[in-house]
């Protein structure tokens, strides 16, 4: 079993960006907890998730659409 780890979350979201043009909270919740490759407790992974969305926000990598809902900036 292999463990979680940033940056494996990192590129499932940006994976996640990359493939629509708008994308929820819940959305990459999904994406993330049904990916065999990262093992993460559902409270840590909620974290992990808004921290790496605040980091792209900060790095204008993605913007906020409405609540919970983000898109790549071109």
């Amino acid at each position: 079993m292999k463990r979680e780890s940033k940056s494996n979350i990192t590129n499932v979201i940006r994976k996640e960006f990359d493939d629509g043009e708008q994308v929820t909270l819940d959305e990459l919740y999904e994406a993330i907890s049904t990916n065999p490759e990262i093992q993460i407790d559902e409270d840590k992974l909620k974290h992990r998730v808004r921290s790496t969305i605040d980091s792209l926000l900060r790095t204008k990598q993605i913007e906020r659409i409405t609540k919970a809902t983000y898109q790549k900036i071109s």
